[in-house]
């Protein structure tokens, strides 16, 4: 889908979990994020912009690489901008997501790692962090142009909750 903004046609692309969308047309990236975290490219010299969201820092035990993983995601989401023609000296990152639910360490624990992997990475790569909005109990919703490199984040209305204090009925269902 295609929107009119300021003079340009600005498509539109929904980024699932564990993937990623590098592209030189002005495309509106949007995602939703939890534990997971986001990393936003730009190049303001080309104009060219990525996105990844991924789940988990590194890669696990007896599992293949793959863009669930920071670890692979970070370092594709670099090579795929700078295919299409961005220069790394030029790229600044916007890093969003890392909530966890309330009361639960091993979700702390995995938002936790999820930023700060994002971060160790990005400085190993010499690419500065220019925003970030990180951590709390909220999801996120993360809006980016990739041609202008703005990025809009929205908290989403609920706070995370584990299964079991949610309750048994939806709360779609009214």
């Amino acid at each position: 889908m295609k929107k009119k903004s300021h003079d340009v046609d600005v498509a539109e692309y929904y980024l699932k979990p564990g993937y990623l969308y590098v592209t030189r047309e002005p495309t509106l990236i949007t995602t939703i994020l939890g534990s997971c975290v986001s990393i936003c490219l730009f190049d303001p010299a080309t104009g060219i912009g990525g996105m990844n969201h991924y789940l988990l820092p590194d890669v696990m035990r007896d599992e293949p690489p793959s863009t669930r993983f920071g670890s692979v995601s970070i370092r594709e989401l670099v090579k795929g901008v700078m295919e299409y023609g961005a220069r790394k000296t030029h790229l600044g990152a916007h890093v969003t997501g890392g909530a966890s639910i309330p009361n639960n360490p091993q979700s702390r624990l995995v938002a936790d790692l999820n930023v700060e992997g994002a971060y160790l990475l990005l400085a190993q790569l010499s690419i500065p962090v220019k925003q970030a909005q990180t951590g709390g109990h909220q999801g996120r919703k993360v809006f980016f142009r990739t041609d202008t490199g703005e990025i809009r984040v929205e908290f989403v209305s609920a706070e995370i909750l584990p299964v079991e204090e949610r309750g048994a009925e939806h709360p779609w269902k009214k």
